[in-house]
């Protein structure tokens, strides 16, 4: 038990903490460094605003220009100038420090598990940025400023009513009768490599689990679809299903696996991605299982998924990056060897289908009728080698 220290209130002295401008840059450039790292924060900030629809608008199939913008629209339930101060521009709030981690119903939409929890998934524009502009209407009522980089980060100390000012703009404090929501503009992008509208629609749906009927992401006007790839083998057969596993700690998940018919090209495609609240939380990865050289080969033709609500549920296990999870913390403790044991049984059972495929083939029956005419003793090497083969 740690004993709670005496409070020395004599001599008027008084002690105060200050957070230097210079964490911004922690922050925002190093925590989400990537176009889809950072924009997939400003997308979960959407679905924890009732959104239904985001709006994704960049520039693709060539370099970044310097007057380049990126635009992320929502028609979510917006924001308040009073909300911007008190919850927006409010660095570190918990999120889920009321209503047990809900959203509330919004135009038909039932309430959501918030994905939100640390209150800095707000600066992550800041990871590919300079400038972010934000746009917010609510109760027709526009609230409209802007963030700046260099500004925040020269800042020393911004934790008193001295500490950075965001700029209003243009339309702030108007009047408006159109709907509710938010549009966040990025500017003065510090990526300059021409972003793959294919792979950057990939890295979205592989990073939200929540992409359906009732949200939905386009990007330059296509919607992101969640499609699984052909697989040769899946666990469970039927496309689109989980199977809930007990993993011995008094939780359950859902996962599912599939092995392709060649080995998956896209490094960051392979391994299990595991989502928190429809959220990743955990980039792909074999649960840290290394494996001996077949254990190896197999996985190149192996990835999977599994949700995990229980990580972030009382303690919060997620890493500031979403990339990894504190996978030694005792909570996680078990499902990192579920994972381990489940992975080895996968590539077991990947290897006897695989030989049960093969022997199938027209040639290896061949080859095995024609083994049936020799004596008991070389018809049964014969079989062997065959089957080894096959493996």
């Amino acid at each position: 038990m740690v004993k709670k220290s005496k409070v020395r209130t004599s001599g008027g002295r008084k002690y105060s903490m200050t957070v230097a401008g210079q964490l911004f840059r922690h922050l925002g450039l190093q925590m989400y460094s990537g176009a889809v790292p950072a924009i997939s924060e400003l997308i979960s900030n959407a679905y924890d605003a009732m959104a239904k629809n985001v709006w994704i608008t960049l520039p693709t199939g060539r370099p970044i220009q310097s007057t380049d913008d990126i635009i992320v629209k929502d028609d979510g339930h917006g924001m308040t100038y009073d909300e911007c101060n008190a919850l927006y521009l409010t660095v570190g709030r918990d999120r889920r420090s009321n209503a047990e981690g809900w959203t509330s119903p919004y135009k038909g939409l039932q309430p959501r598990k918030v994905q939100g929890r640390k209150g800095i998934g707000k600066l992550a524009g800041f990871g590919i940025a300079n400038q972010i502009e934000i746009r917010t209407s609510k109760e027709g009522n526009v609230s409209h400023f802007g963030l700046d980089y260099t500004a925040l980060t020269q800042s020393q100390s911004f934790v008193d009513a001295n500490g950075y000012a965001p700029e209003p703009l243009a339309d702030d404090g108007k009047q408006i009768k159109g709907k509710a929501g938010t549009t966040v503009r990025l500017s003065l992008l510090k990526i300059s490599r021409a972003i793959d509208e294919d792979l950057f629609k990939r890295g979205l749906a592989r990073r939200l689990l929540v992409l359906d009927s009732e949200f939905t992401v386009h990007v330059n006007g296509v919607a992101v679809s969640r499609q699984e790839i052909p697989f040769q083998f899946r666990f469970p057969e039927e496309a689109g299903t989980w199977e809930t596993a007990d993993i011995g700690n008094g939780q359950q998940i859902l996962w599912w696996a599939g092995f392709c018919k060649a080995t998956i090209p896209e490094e960051e495609q392979r391994g299990f991605v595991v989502y928190v609240r429809g959220k990743l939380a955990q980039t792909p990865w074999f649960f840290d299982l290394s494996g001996g050289v077949w254990g190896q080969h197999g996985m190149q033709y192996l990835t999977g998924e599994v949700q995990a609500d229980f990580l972030d549920e009382n303690v919060d296990l997620i890493a500031t990056d979403r990339g990894t999870s504190r996978w030694e913390d005792p909570i996680a403790v078990p499902l990192k060897e579920w994972g381990r044991k489940k992975v080895r049984e996968l590539l077991e059972a990947w290897t006897d289908k695989r030989r049960e495929a093969k022997a199938k083939s027209p040639k290896i029956i061949h080859y095995l009728e024609l083994a049936d005419k020799l004596p008991e003793k070389e018809r049964k090497v014969f079989k062997t080698v065959v089957d080894r083969i096959c493996a």
